[in-house]
């Protein structure tokens, strides 16, 4: 039985996560400072990739334990951003605005890491394959870009945030979780389950469906 270990392959997940193009924009001419937002549509995976076939047959404890940090992060990375798209609209201050949007800028860049770690170890596995596909169809660069553009814009593009919690609250998060959910099941009994917090925006869109 083949027993997988995260430690010495970690350094090159995260450098082919970013080799993705998430961050920063690829786009030469993309510049924060000038751009009107990033938007779609983006349209979600419906299919696993043709080697995603199934995820590992047996993890090592220290993997467990870096897989189960990896959610909890992760989890904590959306609760900034969520957090920020509550009150958002509501902050006048420009600097109060522009530091917020950048704490939450950088908490959606680093969820990079956690992607990182979860795909080294799951990423066969067909679930986690369409989670995958998904964020990286161009939604999740554009959550990032927004942001970024908030960061340095400041209260005059607080209309993006309508735009991110479109796209957050129907593709990003459903994917995050799926990395959540799959993640737990392989880490066994003793997992911590988390979920992907969302902003209430997320609940008011399903109140209106």
């Amino acid at each position: 039985m083949k027993t997988v270990s995260l430690g010495a392959a970690l350094l090159p997940a995260l450098a082919a996560a970013a080799s993705k193009g998430i961050n920063p924009n690829p786009d030469p001419n993309f510049d924060p400072a000038t751009s009107q937002g990033t938007f779609g549509p983006f349209t979600p995976a419906t299919n696993a990739v043709a080697g995603a076939t199934g995820g590992p047959v047996n993890l090592d404890v220290r993997s467990k334990q870096a897989m189960q940090l990896a959610i909890s992060n992760w989890q904590t990375d959306t609760g900034i951003v969520s957090g920020f798209l509550n009150v958002g609209k509501s902050i006048n201050n420009e600097d109060q605005f522009k530091g917020i949007a950048d704490g939450a800028f950088k908490a959606e860049v680093n969820e990079l890491v956690q992607m990182g770690v979860l795909n080294q170890a799951i990423g066969n596995d067909p679930r986690v394959s369409i989670a995958n596909q998904t964020l990286l169809n161009g939604v999740f660069q554009s959550v990032v870009d927004n942001l970024q553009i908030m960061s340095v814009q400041g209260t005059q593009r607080a209309d993006l945030i309508d735009e991110i919690n479109n796209q957050r609250c129907t593709q990003i998060l459903p994917s995050i979780d799926a990395y959540l959910v799959v993640a737990a099941e392989y880490i066994g009994d003793n997992a911590q389950q988390r979920r992907a917090v969302r902003p209430t925006a997320c609940a008011l869109a399903r109140t209106l469906a």
